[in-house]
C-alpha cells in the first residue's frame, strides 16, 4: 500500500511545475552569487569601475584597487556553498514549495479521495512526508549541482584540490539531513494550515523568525556555555562548518535533525489522524 500511494504522491508531483520552479530559484540564485563574484573580481583587478551592477568593493588599508589578486584566489566553492545555506533563502524556498505540493493535495481532493478508499490514514501522511522529502532533496541537491558546475566555469579545478571532496561529501549529507528534517516540519506547518496562502505565510515564518530570536538567546546564554540556535535547523544549517569535522559535530547534528523529525512526523500524523478532510 506504501508504494501504491508513493506512486500517485510521485505522479502527481511529477505533472506539477511547483518542483521545477523552485530548483530553477535555487540555480538562479548560485549564479547570481557567482555574478556578483565575477564583478567583484572585475573591480578589484581594476577592470570595471567600483559599483558596477551594484556590486562595491572595500579597498584595504594602503591598497588601491587594480592592484590587488583575484577575488577567486580567496574564495572558494565552499564559500558559495554556505551562502545558499545561510541567510535563510533555501529554508524559504522549501517552505513555499512544500506548502504548495502539502496543501494542494487538499485543494484538488486527492488526499480526500485517499482516505476515501480506505487507506490507513498514518500511511497516507507517511507517504506525503517521505515524498515531500525525496523531492525536497532532490531540489537542495540541483542546487549543490549548480554551485559545482559554477565552480568548474569561474574558479577552475584548482577549486577541486586537497580534501574537497571529502569534506563535500560529509557537508552535503549534514545539509541535506537538516533539509529532510526542516521539510517535516513544514510538512506539519501546512497539514495544520490547510490553507495556501496561510501555509506559505507560517512557512516562511518558521524558517526565517526562530533563528534572530535564537542569536538573541545565544547572547543570553553565552555565560552558561549553551547556544540555543544550535538547536534550531536553519541556524545549524547556516553555520556548519565546512572542514575539519568532529565525531561530536556530526552525532550532534544526527540527533538534532532525528528528534526534529520524529516529533513533526509524530505531531502530524496525530493531527492528521483527528481531524475531518474537507
Amino acid at each position: 500500500m506504501m508504494l501504491r500511494l508513493l506512486s500517485a504522491e510521485g505522479y502527481r508531483l511529477r505533472k506539477s511545475k511547483s518542483f521545477y520552479i523552485c530548483a530553477a530559484v535555487m540555480v538562479s540564485f548560485v549564479f547570481v552569487v557567482y555574478f556578483m563574484l565575477l564583478q567583484a573580481d572585475r573591480i578589484q583587478r581594476g577592470e570595471a569601475e567600483n559599483g558596477t551592477a551594484g556590486v562595491v568593493v572595500s579597498k584595504e588599508d594602503g591598497q588601491m584597487l587594480g592592484e590587488a589578486g583575484s577575488i577567486w584566489d580567496e574564495i572558494g566553492i565552499f564559500d558559495v556553498m554556505r551562502q545558499e545555506f545561510s541567510g535563510g533563502l533555501a529554508a524559504c524556498v522549501m517552505a513555499v514549495y512544500v506548502s504548495v505540493i502539502v496543501i494542494g493535495a487538499y485543494s484538488c481532493g486527492m488526499v480526500k479521495n485517499i482516505v476515501g478508499k480506505g487507506s490507513p490514514r498514518p500511511v497516507i501522511y507517511l507517504a506525503r512526508l517521505f515524498m515531500a522529502i525525496a523531492s525536497s532533496v532532490a531540489v537542495t541537491l540541483i542546487g549543490i549541482i549548480a554551485v559545482l558546475a559554477g565552480g568548474v566555469l569561474f574558479i577552475g579545478k584548482s577549486a577541486f584540490e586537497g580534501n574537497f571532496w571529502q569534506y563535500l561529501f560529509v557537508y552535503c549529507g549534514l545539509q541535506i539531513l537538516m533539509a529532510a528534517a526542516l521539510v517535516a516540519v513544514y510538512v506539519l506547518t501546512s497539514e495544520i494550515t490547510r490553507s495556501m496562502a496561510a501555509g506559505i505565510s507560517v512557512g516562511i515564518g518558521v524558517a526565517v523568525l526562530p533563528e534572530p530570536i535564537l542569536t538573541s538567546a545565544d547572547l543570553i546564554c553565552e555565560k552558561y556555555g549553551f547556544t540555543p540556535s544550535q538547536f534550531w535547523l536553519v541556524s545549524r544549517s547556516g553555520s556548519c562548518p565546512v572542514s575539519d569535522f568532529t565525531t561530536e559535530y556530526i552525532i550532534e547534528t544526527v540527533i538534532v535533525a532525528a528528534v526534529w523529525f520524529l516529533v513533526a512526523a509524530g505531531l502530524g500524523i496525530w493531527h492528521f489522524c483527528r481531524t475531518d478532510i474537507k
